[in-house]
């Protein structure tokens, strides 16, 4: 951001990560400071052993992101076409200076 190049960063994880303070300071910092950050959790329903449904209180983890006042977005991760278009946006909000967006992609194991 402070480069002003119009890079954006796309940082990917489980939903098992979605429980963990880091995940929410990140997604904190990130809003506070708008930087070009797309937040994709890969969501097969499982975090290790667990089921989501039995560690997390929100049916869909893009809730979360109304939180730190960004935009959360859920997509069938197994249709590439959603996955793309919630990409594209998420791209040209953040390099229009928007800040962070956190995109769930819905699939299986």
């Amino acid at each position: 951001k402070m480069m002003k190049t119009g890079k954006v960063v796309v940082s990917f994880f489980g939903d098992g990560a979605n429980n963990e303070g880091a995940f929410h300071e990140a997604l904190n910092m990130a809003a506070i400071w708008k930087l070009p950050v797309i937040f994709v959790c890969e969501n097969n329903g499982y975090g290790m052993s667990t089921s989501t449904a039995r560690s997390t209180a929100v049916k869909n983890i893009a809730e979360r992101a109304a939180a730190y006042s960004m935009p959360g977005v859920v997509v069938n991760g197994n249709i590439f076409s959603e996955v793309a278009e919630a990409s594209f946006k998420a791209v040209e909000r953040a390099r229009a200076g928007e800040g962070p967006t956190l995109i769930e992609s819905k699939t299986y194991r």
